[in-house]
């Protein structure tokens, strides 16, 4: 499906089936308000504010034939890159490659792509790609074709504001200096068309029980946080169980991280109850859920 600027709200092709999967940011329904292309090449990256972090599963772009390129676009191969912000140091968390499924964009049309089950389908072999509260997600275009064979301008197309989360008026360009930051001073506010799903451990896993347990890995600031932006992998397994047992005897001020999980809120202590009711969880995979419907990819 390709689409032109006609201000039609456009809505994303998602459906979620489990609890425990969440649309942590959408600007996918009020636009496009316009939209902005760089050369062939290039990264063009925006920031997300997520309502929560959690682990990736899936995520909904847009890929914009600028009406600067000169003719039609015939194929092109990008990569989409999910970046954790980590404080304007970006850190990469996973990169997913197309090849050749941009073909014939007219300048100025614009078309939707994305990925999915990375969590669903990988997870269950130890593969995870947790992301933080605040994200850099990209497109570059590695090698572009237009009928001309000249040089044409790629990007995304402005929407706004988002309904899930929140994005500020600015986006990175990436180039030989590294990360450049634009914006267009309001107008359109800079927030291009996104969605991202991730995976919580906030449901019961196939055993019933929340994972109370899943103590690793954890950032040791004391605090465990349940939306895994640092904590948990969805897990109760070995590393969990090392995790306690190196703090093992611990009288007083013990945390969750620790290894202190029971009672539910904490003594305190690390001892055979904690060790009990962690063995009690062995096993237990709070990633099992019902399958969801992949994401609308086109064109």
């Amino acid at each position: 499906m390709r689409h032109v600027f006609s201000g039609i709200a456009i809505i994303a092709l998602t459906e979620f089936a489990a609890a425990d999967f969440h649309v942590v940011y959408s600007n996918t329904a009020s636009g496009p308000h316009g939209g902005h292309g760089v050369l062939c090449g290039s990264e063009f990256a925006d920031m997300l504010h997520l309502t929560s972090g959690g682990i990736l599963e899936g995520a909904e772009f847009s890929l914009y034939n600028s009406d600067e390129s000169p003719r039609t676009l015939i194929s092109a191969v990008y990569i989409a890159y999910v970046y954790n912000w980590n404080d304007g140091d970006p850190e990469l968390v996973c990169q997913v490659g197309f090849e050749h499924e941009v073909e014939d964009l007219e300048p100025g049309e614009w078309v939707t792509a994305g990925f999915d089950h990375l969590y669903s389908a990988l997870g269950q072999v130890g593969i995870t790609h947790p992301v933080d509260s605040t994200i850099l997600v990209s497109v570059r275009f590695f090698t572009c074709w237009w009928d001309t064979g000249l040089p044409g301008f790629l990007g995304q197309v402005a929407f706004g504001p988002p309904t899930i989360g929140d994005s500020d008026d600015n986006y990175w360009v990436h180039g030989i200096d590294g990360w450049d930051p634009r914006s267009f001073d309001g107008d359109p506010i800079a927030n291009f068309y996104w969605t991202i799903e991730v995976y919580r451990c906030d449901g019961a896993g196939e055993a019933g029980k929340y994972c109370t347990a899943d103590i690793y890995p954890n950032d040791g600031d004391g605090i465990w946080n349940p939306l895994y932006s640092d904590d948990g992998d969805c897990t109760v397994d070995l590393l969990d169980l090392a995790q306690l047992l190196g703090h093992y005897g611990t009288t007083s001020g013990a945390t969750r991280e620790d290894g202190d999980v029971y009672p539910e809120n904490g003594d305190g202590t690390v001892d055979l109850f904690d060790l009990a009711e962690l063995l009690g969880q062995f096993g237990n995979d709070c990633s099992l859920a019902a399958p969801v419907t992949a994401l609308g990819t086109s064109p």
